[in-house]
């Protein structure tokens, strides 16, 4: 979307000058449209809709402490996070977590965790509560089942 309340990414118009549309990219987990620049619309044979920096993601089906509610990592901050957009391959290096084993949550430190977005999608699941940080607006809290954990 080229306007989220609060967002420094906010703009009517493109680098290229093209007139920025709110622009629905998935609906019931399918790719309805693609979205890009006009070099990359023009390599790939669709119509640019322009580059747009703030993200819109519906809220899930369960709640925070629904998903609180079960033993889980919660990492709070990396040292390094990537992602190959091709592959869905990821991997981090945990600086800082929360670890609850049911019961206590504790802090933790080091380790790592790893694994592949495209097999591990069906287990992602989204907090109905939305957040809003600069450039997105979505879930407060996803939990994804199934990653490595190292450390």
């Amino acid at each position: 979307t080229p306007w989220l309340e609060g967002s420094p990414l906010n703009t009517p118009f493109d680098d290229d000058g093209i007139v920025l549309s709110p622009l629905q990219i998935i609906r019931d987990g399918a790719v309805v449209a693609f979205h890009g620049s006009t070099q990359y619309a023009s390599y790939l044979g669709f119509i640019p809709s322009g580059t747009m920096g703030n993200i819109l993601v519906g809220g899930g089906s369960k709640s925070e402490s629904e998903l609180r509610a079960e033993p889980y990592l919660e990492a709070a901050v990396f040292s390094d996070f990537s992602m190959d957009l091709q592959t869905g391959n990821f991997g981090g290096e945990i600086r800082l977590a929360n670890l609850f084993d049911g019961k206590e949550t504790v802090p933790v430190t080091g380790g790592s965790v790893t694994g592949n977005l495209m097999e591990l999608h069906e287990t992602i699941l989204l907090s109905g509560e939305l957040e809003t940080v600069e450039g997105y607006r979505g879930p407060k809290l996803a939990r994804v089942s199934g990653a490595s954990i190292a450390g």
